[in-house]
């Protein structure tokens, strides 16, 4: 019967079985608040066992049911994304069969699942629950030590176009602080020069800022680590001019109302209306928030290179900020074609004229 934790929402389960006169035991986590969910995963989990003690297998097996909401519980609900990962864990689930065992998950049932799913969805949608998949094997075998299947995940891995990378001008950004609501002026500025993601910004507190070292902290970001960065003479004058409340302890606050004296955190949603009026306002079409992280990472990768941008993005990989490579090649491109055209030397036409 399926029991619950304090201070955990999910369903936990506990049982025990005999086979041949040898006890075993099994438990975890559901991954489920409702009962009824909880009820299936947990007998689920001990037919995977039973199998597992039937059939003497090395390692213990699981279903894949079981393995997403231990996955879920354990790792995805304490990082920011973990409602992209839910919604990604019930499509896998209904599209494969939940109660499999872990081992017995092949090539062939992703083929077939990816062909069903990329008649509705991009290729980058059905990449993203495949490799949501491959990280829920790998943590059920590193962490959990049960048996999972080899499978082939680059053939699984769809094409997808190249990453957007949609940068501010000088001048729509002068154009975007004209026509922006000004108790949003800091939160903007400070997104287009530290290179963060909203969600960053929103939840960033004064224990985060180190004025003395001048560090900025951003915890639990997209892969669920922290990520340190300097505090630029602009980001000090920023962050020090900042009103501050005694009852919130987040950085960025804005009046309700106009009312001054009623600083409140500005919330994820919240600054989206006021932005959206901005944007058409100064005219400045196809931008998103999160392209303001994409000009701090391209005027990053123009004045000190790329490796400067993958360390204000905070990607462990190079190729996660490869996009603003073409920041490179477009200076290198102005810088090549402003020595042409200086260069007094013969043309190739009138090279082969005094050739002839």
């Amino acid at each position: 019967m399926p029991f619950k934790k304090q201070g955990s929402p999910f369903w936990q389960y506990d049982r025990s079985f005999k086979i041949n006169g040898q006890h075993y035991r099994v438990r975890g986590s559901t991954g489920e608040r409702s009962k009824t969910e909880a009820r299936a995963v947990e007998e689920s989990a001990v037919s995977a066992a039973r199998h597992s003690a039937l059939y003497g297998d090395t390692k213990p097996v699981i279903t894949l049911d079981q393995a997403i909401g231990t996955y879920v519980a354990n790792v995805s609900v304490h990082q920011p994304s973990w409602k992209t990962t839910k919604s990604l864990a019930q499509a896998l689930l209904g599209g494969l069969k939940k109660n499999t065992v872990l081992p017995d998950i092949t090539n062939m049932m992703l083929t077939n699942y990816i062909a069903k799913r990329r008649s509705t969805l991009a290729n980058a949608s059905v990449n993203r629950e495949i490799q949501l998949l491959r990280r829920v094997l790998n943590y059920a075998e590193k962490n959990l030590s049960m048996q999972v299947p080899v499978l082939n995940w680059d053939a699984h891995i769809l094409s997808e176009p190249k990453g957007r990378v949609r940068e501010l001008t000088i001048d729509e950004e002068g154009r975007l602080f004209e026509n922006l609501r000004t108790d949003l002026h800091a939160f903007v500025k400070f997104c287009i020069t530290a290179g963060c993601r909203s969600g960053s910004a929103v939840k960033l507190e004064w224990r985060d800022i180190d004025f003395q070292r001048r560090v900025i902290v951003f915890r639990m970001m997209k892969g669920g680590e922290h990520h340190s960065i300097p505090m630029t003479n602009a980001l000090l004058a920023l962050l020090a001019n900042q009103p501050r409340s005694p009852h919130y302890n987040q950085v960025f606050l804005y009046p309700p109302r106009g009312n001054k004296n009623r600083l409140r955190p500005i919330t994820k949603d919240g600054w989206k209306k006021p932005w959206k009026e901005a944007l058409t306002a100064a005219k400045i079409p196809d931008f998103r928030f999160h392209d303001l992280r994409h000009t701090a990472l391209s005027r990053i990768t123009r004045t000190n290179g790329i490796a400067a941008a993958q360390k204000l993005a905070g990607h462990a990989d190079i190729s996660s900020t490869a996009r603003y490579a073409h920041v490179q090649m477009d200076d290198l491109l102005i810088a090549m074609e402003t020595a042409e055209s200086t260069h007094t030397g013969p043309t190739l036409k009138e090279k082969s004229r005094l050739s002839g």
